[in-house]
């Protein structure tokens, strides 16, 4: 993700300042604050996206499986009425 990129780089310039004995302005610590919390964010919600579709695809299994033996149900129950009129 080139955000995360991007915030890593303006944490670093912050630190190298401080380190510097410069002083760092609270609108630029603020700044790459919010820019994390963001990326926190994103992250969250991509992984909700994800979960979301793990549990699609689990459904979609279980309804095909489902779907099957419904299927072997009926023919078990098509033989039984079959040998019932034998």
């Amino acid at each position: 993700m080139w955000f995360a990129v991007y915030v890593q780089a303006e944490e670093a310039k912050v630190k190298i300042l401080e380190v510097a004995g410069d002083r760092v302005d609270n609108k630029s610590k603020l700044e790459v604050i919010r820019q994390e919390e963001e990326i926190i964010r994103r992250e969250k919600e991509e992984r909700k996206k994800e979960e979301e579709a793990e549990r699609l695809a689990k459904i979609k299994v279980l309804a095909a499986e489902a779907a099957a033996a419904a299927d072997v149900v009926q023919v078990l129950v098509n033989a039984a009425c079959g040998l019932r009129e034998l």
